[in-house]
């Protein structure tokens, strides 16, 4: 069976090669499971995923001139709910891709509809427990103004919370990075000695400011770093100013590094260097892994052509060998999750894992039973990290 399929495709300036990670990916895996020649592609691009009248009109276009069994989208959980309604009537498959630093408005899914993530909120759900459990109860928490947009920053605070922890100060760096400064958190950490632990939310270069500008205060007040995945992102280390990042008591839950010992995570490495001559990255892995649910698809329209419903069934169904380890469709959710690692850093980015939480059921089931309170969401859109 030939699978013709839509791809909606992001931009991003912080990470220009988003877009062509995720698809180098995509296709390294297709060409790994031998199923290059039973997808058709058909990509549009929807910039940053704030305009929902456009993405709206380009998924219906795919749908009705183009005539495609499924569309994958990336982009973030709100684009989803607005793109749903037009999927279900259609019974047509929607394939949701992105990070997961939202979660949606509810967890209630929608018959047609998949969505495959880095599950980030998850992680700093796991990190900000962690925290907790292991003593740090009292809190400052430094926060990125871009990252602080998303649900994330509430999986963090809650996760401490629920756990007994805290919240003994926040602090929110400026949008522009020019008037970075962790002046109010320095003062605050002097002024108060039995704040021992902060919960880190920022990526790309805003989180090499941080690292830069809390290696001082770290000296000083010798506090702990609990930080969201992307701050211990290898790419980090290719930016500017990120050649030189030391890192000290720093850790956090993540779904995925390079040097995992795990043969399907040594095949998706060596695939993308050998195709591509690039290293692999979160971005290749979520195209990588998206290629793994589009074999099932095909396997499902092969038996029942254009039975969407079917082919969300048998995704569900299915435990995928992937880079992260396992990886499976929750069929009360319809979202994708996996096992986690708890990564430590040190000197120069060197990580390593603490531990594996490898079986999640229970702490997926737990935090999929949270949603946000009312008034708890800001208004912003964009597909995180494309900005």
């Amino acid at each position: 069976m030939m699978l013709r399929t839509g791809i909606l495709m992001p931009r991003s300036t912080l990470y220009p090669a988003i877009g062509i990670d995720m698809l180098n990916g995509l296709k390294a895996c297709l060409q790994y499971l031998g199923l290059t020649d039973s997808i058709k592609l058909h990509t549009e691009n929807i910039g940053f995923g704030t305009n929902e009248q456009e993405i709206y009109a380009k998924a219906e276009k795919m749908l009705l001139e183009e005539d495609v069994d499924i569309v994958i989208a990336v982009a973030d959980a709100r684009v989803a709910e607005m793109l749903e309604p037009l999927f279900t009537a259609s019974n047509k498959l929607l394939l949701t891709v992105n990070f997961g630093a939202n979660f949606p408005a509810s967890w209630q899914p929608a018959p047609t509809t998949i969505t495959h993530s880095m599950n980030f909120a998850f992680h700093t759900w796991l990190t900000g427990k962690y925290a907790a459990a292991k003593g740090y109860h009292k809190v400052a928490n430094t926060i990125g103004y871009y990252d602080g947009g998303y649900s994330q920053c509430y999986a963090m605070l809650n996760g401490h919370q629920k756990a007994g922890g805290i919240p003994a100060f926040n602090h929110v760096t400026p949008l522009k990075t020019a008037d970075f400064n962790l002046g109010p958190l320095h003062d605050f950490l002097t002024g108060n000695t039995d704040v021992n632990a902060l919960l880190c939310l920022f990526s790309g270069d805003t989180a090499i400011l941080f690292y830069d500008a809390i290696k001082p205060i770290q000296a000083e007040t010798n506090v702990t770093l609990f930080v969201a995945p992307m701050m211990l992102d290898e790419s980090l280390t290719t930016m500017p100013g990120g050649s030189t990042l030391t890192l000290k008591d720093t850790m956090g839950f993540c779904p995925w590094h390079s040097t995992f010992n795990h043969p399907a995570n040594t095949a998706f490495v060596h695939q993308i260097s050998q195709a591509y001559h690039k290293k692999a990255n979160l971005f290749s892995l979520l195209g990588w892994e998206t290629a793994l649910l589009l074999q099932t698809a095909i396997h499902a329209f092969t038996h029942m052509p254009g039975n969407a419903a079917h082919a969300v069934a048998e995704m569900c169904s299915t435990s995928y060998d992937s880079p992260r380890g396992w990886l499976k469709i929750d069929a009360a959710t319809h979202h994708s999750y996996g096992p986690s690692r708890l990564i430590s850093a040190t000197a120069d980015m060197q990580l390593s894992i603490v531990e594996t939480l490898e079986d999640t059921d229970s702490e997926w089931k737990s935090f999929t039973g949270e949603s946000l309170p009312t008034g708890e969401s800001s208004s912003w859109r964009n597909t995180y990290l494309c900005i």
